[in-house]
């Protein structure tokens, strides 16, 4: 493997932990009561509890943001070729699926 490979590998690595993280905290505010039309009760919104769960899924959303800016500035071309893969892959799944369905009839 090249060095931007392997950079790019850590990189993806990353991305992923920092995109977990986002995930996990909102669960947790995803876990606080709602009232009968979703939303989160004012009570609740400026209990410490809330605050603090608020304010870790801000911190770790501002931190993926900050890294997609970066890495998409430094792996725009591996993005690209990640992304066309994946878009073929998903194609062929179709058109496979398409195929199979059409024997079916």
């Amino acid at each position: 493997m090249s060095k931007l490979s392997d950079h790019y590998q850590t990189a993806k690595a990353r991305r992923d932990r920092l995109e977990a993280r986002v995930h996990e905290t909102s669960l947790v505010l995803q876990s606080f009561p709602k009232s009968s039309i979703g939303l989160t009760p004012d009570h609740i919104k400026f209990g410490a509890d809330y605050r603090l769960a608020l304010a870790d899924f801000q911190a770790a959303n501002t931190g993926l943001r900050m890294f997609n800016t970066w890495f998409l500035r430094h792996f725009a071309s591996q993005v690209k070729a990640d992304r066309e893969i994946e878009q073929r892959a998903r194609y062929e799944r179709l058109r496979v699926c398409a195929y199979a369905s059409q024997g079916e009839g």
